[in-house]
């Protein structure tokens, strides 16, 4: 049993958050006393990312203290606690959050990474920096066009992967990032205090991991690219260059006895809407001169598709699909306008966007116009869903994970009352902004073949989302089938049991199998 008396009760992979907190403990590591626990924070509250001051009398943390604030708001702020223990003191007052502190080398500073929701959930993510003896902290990113961190979507890694904290210079005159931008993530410099940006690596790929040694210009790099599913990378910075090189190839044997594809990039531009990019990954093997082609949506949808090892993009292109994957309106790395096109307006420019997508892919002359399937998870199950509701071009789907009902989304998902802000109210306020944009309001529309793909521990998108969609297309007597995964959380296709992992890509591939392959 479980008295639940606040909003924010469950989250997803995590499970009840009733009676729990995160809080800040130290531990002795030498001593009479090694091994001894101390716990520093205390109450109602939560708090993550610690960081040491350069004199270790003192601990950065990000959390969410102030009493009037309610569960409604995602703000966090920077507090410094004595690392012997005593009441910790804010050193911030965000609008938004405010997360991974770092402290200069003098200790006079804390650099941190947040923003000010002045676009909701779609502001770009910058670095900001705060006076650690009292002031204002001020955006160091302003007016840099691209979000710092990697918001690269994969599936050979968790969600839940290590955030990149912001690297200091010895000499306190620069930060360290990874940037994320047009489907890449590199490392760049910011000057303190103009912020003036420099990208240091180049090339297709991502760097989703970093590490810089104190007081040198050695950094450690943890990479990706198509090909390429993660190894291990050490560089000099040297001026507005790395000279990097791999230290790993941890991947060797395996990536001898398989055939992977590369990507092949290209642009298009819906209807009044800007220049976009999309990627073709090629079958490694065809029956036909023009396969069948599956379009891929992400989810989020403030993420973005990019130079990543992606398991299931490539098990579809060995086994005779071509793979379109693109990043239409509502993708991080374009500029935060970019992300924020499709507030409060799902469906609208991002559809046109991916049509436009399939159209400028399948005018390559390459791919078979006759064999379309269409597959996406979360944010991208819901644009699977919507996309069958309004065209039958497609003649296969596949949604996992996905958000049918965007009213009943509101109060059963973790955090489905966030979209009061994107929306401009509840649903029994603006009833038709949420069931004007929700799948299920168009579902006797579809007449595609659908796999439903959801888990019963999903506290994201709740599996009542799929239910819905299902129980309304079979009632229709429509081709639909419903695989339901026990004991798995929104996570599946990341942090799943490997072998459910394994079970979940192979109805995939029956499904698309037994929809597109020739007549």
């Amino acid at each position: 049993m479980l008295v639940i008396d606040q909003l924010r009760y469950k989250l997803d992979s995590v499970g009840f958050l009733v009676n729990q907190n995160w809080h800040l403990f130290s531990i002795q590591v030498a001593g009479p006393e090694r091994g001894a626990f101390r716990q520093l924070t205390f109450g109602n509250y939560n708090f993550s990312s610690p960081a040491w001051s350069p004199n270790g009398q003192y601990i950065a943390v990000s959390g969410n203290r102030i009493g009037e604030r309610t569960d409604l708001e995602l703000i966090n702020d920077i507090w410094i606690v004595p690392s012997a223990g005593g009441e910790p003191h804010r050193i911030t007052r965000s609008a938004g959050p405010a997360t991974l502190p770092s402290w200069s080398p003098d200790g006079r500073f804390v650099a941190y990474t947040g923003h000010n929701r002045r676009s909701g959930y779609y502001t770009n993510q910058g670095i900001w920096i705060v006076p650690t003896a009292g002031g204002e902290p001020w955006e160091l990113t302003a007016g840099f066009k691209y979000p710092v961190g990697d918001f690269a979507i994969k599936d050979f890694l968790g969600f839940e992967q290590p955030d990149v904290t912001p690297h200091w210079s010895l000499d306190g005159r620069s930060i360290y990032m990874n940037v994320s931008a047009m489907g890449a993530v590199h490392l760049w410099r910011f000057s303190v205090p103009d912020g003036r940006a420099s990208q240091l690596t180049f090339g297709s790929l991502v760097i989703y991991n970093l590490n810089i040694h104190p007081g040198s210009r050695w950094i450690a790099m943890a990479v990706t690219s198509p090909t390429l599913p993660n190894d291990i990378w050490a560089g000099e910075i040297a001026g507005e260059a790395v000279h990097e090189r791999r230290l790993t190839n941890v991947n060797r044997e395996w990536l001898g006895q398989v055939a992977l594809s590369q990507p092949n990039r290209f642009t298009f531009r819906s209807r009044g809407g800007p220049e976009e990019e999309g990627w073709i990954l090629p079958p490694t093997f065809s029956k036909t001169d023009k396969p069948p082609a599956i379009l891929e949506i992400h989810g989020g949808p403030t993420v973005m598709y990019g130079y990543v090892f992606f398991f299931e993009f490539q098990l579809l292109a060995a086994n005779g699909f071509a793979v379109l994957y693109s990043n239409p309106r509502g993708s991080r790395g374009y500029g935060e306008a970019f992300a924020s096109a499709i507030r409060g307006d799902w469906g609208n420019h991002d559809y046109a966007d991916l049509m436009a997508a399939v159209d400028a892919a399948l005018s390559q002359g390459t791919l078979d116009p006759g064999r379309l399937g269409v597959a996406g998870g979360s944010y991208g199950g819901y644009m699977t869903n919507w996309i069958v509701s309004q065209t039958n071009r497609f003649k296969a789907a596949v949604s996992m994970r996905g958000i049918s009902n965007l009213y009943s989304f509101f109060g059963t998902s973790d955090s489905g009352f966030l979209h009061a802000e994107e929306y401009g109210g509840a649903p029994w306020e603006l009833p038709m902004s949420y069931l004007g944009r929700s799948p299920i309001s168009f579902v006797d529309r579809v007449q595609t073949p659908m796999l439903l793909i959801h888990s019963d521990r999903d506290f994201r998108v709740p599996i009542e989302q799929g239910e819905q969609f299902y129980t309304a297309l079979k009632f229709l007597r429509r081709k639909v089938r419903m695989v339901r995964f026990l004991s798995e959380t929104h996570e599946l296709s990341r942090e799943g049991k490997p072998w459910h992992r394994v079970i979940r890509f192979d109805h995939i591939l029956h499904w698309f199998r037994a929809h597109l392959s020739p007549k």
